[in-house]
């Protein structure tokens, strides 16, 4: 006895929270459907408002699929007005009044990053959700004429049933297909944030949702340092970032590295002079050290200037995992991911891996090389399916120890993840260089767009202030 009580305190603690995510998966597609012209004309073939529980969501996605009939684009902050016409008609009953005042009072938030609305992730998942609710619709009525013995009705449920799809017919044919072609080339294609000077010349173009970017190094060369980088910059862009943390650094590191970038100033010690370099001339290269005498940070002044910065970050999130050296594998982090749309419906734009080397394979009674190729593979499929840019860094091997300018074939321990990546960079450093503040970031691997090897960009840098980028102008290869 105690043990179905136990069971069906589950399933119905199950069902509550099913319930719970409905809804929250049912407040974004509708505030989709309210900013974004893309989403309403994707869904439109496989659209049936009467899949949506509650009545509030069926009226807002009703009045947005009349209004994008009638002006081919979503309403946006027009809805407000919609919304008043409607109810000073009487055609809103209390309830959903209540709803849509909710709904419209979160929406402006939605639309200061509506550029950042991950669309393919959201079709996907609208995608899935009106599946499954059709497939409980047939259930129930199946059930129903089952239960007052009305066999001839439950399979005339069965021949109604229509499948919820977004394409018409199996595959797709990227020679005639008209829809397919505009699509294609209708399709936002701007990058999720921009690097500014020579580096982002360089690097702009790939910074794309479903990227999978690699920067490679030999050790201490400052790998987090530019995974953490992409990642503010990628924040302060309105983007939604989380960074795996996989056992390089630990809390205390992370959260003294992140405070020093957002300051600029070192942590610890006593006053002490910093040097820092300063481009005076982009085009011929022209760089001077300043020294400045820079007070180190204190956890009051961390605090409140990091209270202020994060309040000019309104609608933005940065989430931080982590996880002890060898445990981060693929599936936690598709679990934890799952987790945090779940819970806070906070879907990714960006990922950032520190690192993927230290990761572990969830099969780990493969051959090393192969394990390493499976987290590789794995990272890849998750830039996929969560329409994100996805960052990591990768080890070289003893040999670029010695080598001015990192090539292809310094990869360690398996070739095979290049073939995974869209782009890999290397971080290029003499002992002269790190003196003077300078790094090289080269090309090593670019699949799409123009790449060339000996391409290669001089990044002005000082650590000691948390800030592996200050500015870059162009250079080739020694």
């Amino acid at each position: 006895a105690a043990s179905l009580a136990s069971k069906l305190k589950g399933r119905i603690l199950l069902q509550v929270e099913r319930k719970r995510f409905d809804r929250t998966l049912e407040r974004r597609i509708l505030t989709a459907m309210i900013v974004s012209d893309r989403f309403l004309k994707d869904i439109k073939g496989m659209w049936n408002g009467e899949l949506l529980s509650g009545k509030g969501g069926q009226l807002v996605a009703g009045w947005c699929m009349d209004y994008f009939d009638q002006y081919a684009k979503a309403p946006g902050l027009h809805i407000q007005d919609i919304f008043e016409h409607h109810s000073s008609k009487g055609q809103v009953s209390p309830e959903e009044a209540s709803f849509l005042e909710g709904l419209l009072g979160r929406l402006s938030q939605e639309y200061e990053r509506v550029d950042k609305l991950n669309t393919d992730y959201l079709l996907d998942q609208t995608e899935q959700y009106l599946k499954a609710q059709s497939l409980r619709r047939l259930m129930e009525g199946v059930k129903g004429a089952l239960d007052v013995g009305d066999p001839i009705g439950a399979e005339a449920q069965f021949k109604e049933y229509k499948p919820v799809n977004r394409t018409t017919s199996m595959g797709l044919d990227p020679i005639a297909d008209a829809d397919a072609i505009r699509e294609a080339f209708e399709q936002d294609e701007e990058s999720l944030f921009t690097l500014p000077g020579a580096l982002g010349r360089m690097m702009n173009q790939q910074l794309k949702r479903g990227a999978f970017i690699g920067f490679m190094a030999p050790e201490k060369r400052g790998k987090s340092f530019w995974l953490m980088e992409v990642a503010m910059r990628a924040y302060r862009s309105r983007g939604n970032v989380v960074i795996f943390e996989a056992g390089d650094m630990g809390k205390r590191e992370r959260v003294l590295r992140t405070q020093s970038y957002i300051h600029q100033r070192p942590v610890g010690g006593k006053k002490r002079a910093v040097k820092v370099p300063v481009l005076k001339d982009e085009e011929r290269g022209l760089v001077e050290c300043e020294e400045r005498e820079v007070e180190p940070l204190t956890w009051k002044e961390a605090y409140h200037g990091s209270v202020k910065w994060a309040g000019r970050m309104k609608g933005k999130h940065l989430k931080v995992l982590l996880y002890e050296n060898s445990t981060l594998t693929i599936s936690k982090m598709r679990a934890d991911l799952d987790r945090l749309e779940y819970f806070e419906g906070f879907i990714p734009d960006v990922v950032v891996v520190d690192y993927a080397d230290i990761m572990i394979a969830d099969d780990v009674r493969k051959d090393f090389r192969h394990q390493q190729n499976d987290i590789w593979k794995g990272l890849r499929a998750l830039s996929q399916h969560y329409h994100c840019c996805l960052f990591t860094a990768t080890q070289t091997d003893a040999a670029s120890y010695e080598a001015d300018t990192i090539r292809l074939k310094h990869f360690s321990e398996d070739k095979r993840k290049y073939g995974h990546v869209t782009a890999m960079y290397g971080l290029n450093q003499t002992d002269e260089e790190k003196e003077q503040g300078i790094l090289r970031i080269g090309e090593i691997l670019v699949r799409e767009g123009r790449f060339s090897a000996f391409r290669q960009v001089n990044v002005l840098q000082c650590l000691d202030i948390g800030r592996p980028y200050i500015a870059s102008f162009s250079s080739t290869s020694p």
